[in-house]
């Protein structure tokens, strides 16, 4: 069973985001994080336009996934069902196996807290549209126990298993070519982390009481999670609708 968090601010938004429809993303991060409808999948794609692919404004939209059939496996391999408990600062995903918990790390990383004491993965298709640009680094806290690319029409598919333990994270960082961030820190404290940038976001909103304070929230939430950082031609903070 899923635990609240301690954020009165992000209780209030317990499965208001239904990933669906909407990405799952924080603040300042163009990494957009959705499930396929009615599939046990999901997929990302960037906020981006990266012109050197398709300069044309709002190709984002348009463009496939960086990382497709994103699923996840137990220690042999198979694919997992899931039910979603989605919040600001993490999804909680459900299994038979245990609960998996994703975040948004640094703008540019999905990091995934696997259950503990269970060797899991994930399994994940890796656009090569993006291949002039973007790069896709796994690092984890923990041991590989299995990572094996093989390519497939339009990229390749890519298999990871973690060996079990406590705190373990998987860290998905898709970076441009040349960059690496170094080592993936215990899921607890990049999972405190969230909590504490999203409690703050929502902490200096003036507060607001009565039947509409879910929405009032919910509308400060779709604000922040449209922020994009400064990159490239953009020199401040930037709201990408």
């Amino acid at each position: 069973m899923v635990a609240d968090p301690n954020s009165p601010y992000i209780k209030l938004m317990r499965n208001r985001i239904d990933i669906t429809q909407t990405p799952f993303s924080a603040r300042g991060s163009r990494l957009l994080l959705y499930r396929y409808h009615e599939q046990d999948a999901l997929y990302l794609k960037f906020a981006e336009r990266l012109m050197e692919i398709a300069p044309e404004l709002e190709a984002h939209r348009h463009r496939p996934p960086f990382l497709q059939d994103l699923v996840l496996t137990n220690e042999r391999g198979e694919p997992l069902s899931f039910n979603v408990v989605s919040y600001p600062h993490a999804l909680f995903l459900e299994t038979s196996i245990g609960i998996f918990k994703v975040v948004i790390h640094e703008h540019n990383s999905l990091v995934i807290g696997l259950p503990p004491a269970i060797e899991a993965g994930v399994r994940l298709t890796v656009s090569s549209l993006y291949a002039s640009l973007k790069t896709l680094q796994v690092r984890t806290n923990s041991e590989l126990i299995k990572q094996e690319r093989s390519p497939v029409e339009d990229g390749y598919l890519l298999e990871c298993t973690i060996m079990g333990g406590e705190d373990v994270a998987l860290t998905l960082a898709c970076e441009r070519l040349g960059v690496n961030h170094g080592q993936t820190e215990a899921f607890s404290e990049v999972l405190a982390q969230a909590e504490h940038r999203w409690h703050k976001w929502f902490s200096q909103a003036p507060s607001m009481d009565g039947p509409y304070r879910d929405q009032y929230y919910y509308a400060w939430w779709v604000l922040a999670n449209n922020l994009v950082a400064p990159l490239g031609h953009l020199k401040h903070e930037g709201l990408m609708p």
